[in-house]
């Protein structure tokens, strides 16, 4: 529901569910993607980063929970400039899950937005 907000340009709305879902359930994987990529929206890079790291920490996770990471460090790294670093990081997720994982061009629009 927060992504459908957020891609109609309800900001507000998506960081409204978003916050109430990290209060109900702080541990959630798709809650702590969904804070990162709105603090990378927001410049907040070093606490974007700090979430991602702790991410990036697990052992084991399923494909969905890996292109939701590798999606969202795609963008940090997009948002710092490091746009070789993450056009990169992209190809090995493409070389990975293949056409599952978005193209490149969807991950600029998004931070444009």
């Amino acid at each position: 529901m927060a992504t459908y907000h957020l891609a109609l340009g309800q900001e507000d709305v998506h960081d409204e569910i978003i916050d109430r879902l990290a209060r109900t359930s702080p541990d959630y994987f798709f809650v702590k993607t969904a804070l990162a990529k709105r603090f990378v929206r927001q410049d907040r890079l070093d606490e974007a980063w700090d979430i991602l790291q702790s991410l990036h920490a697990m052992t084991r996770m399923h494909g969905s929970e890996y292109q939701a990471i590798m999606g969202t460090t795609v963008l940090y790294h997009l948002a710092r400039g490091k746009i070789d670093t993450a056009k990169s990081i992209h190809q090995s997720c493409v070389g990975l899950v293949g056409d599952a994982f978005p193209p490149f061009e969807r991950f600029q629009r998004e931070l444009e937005q």
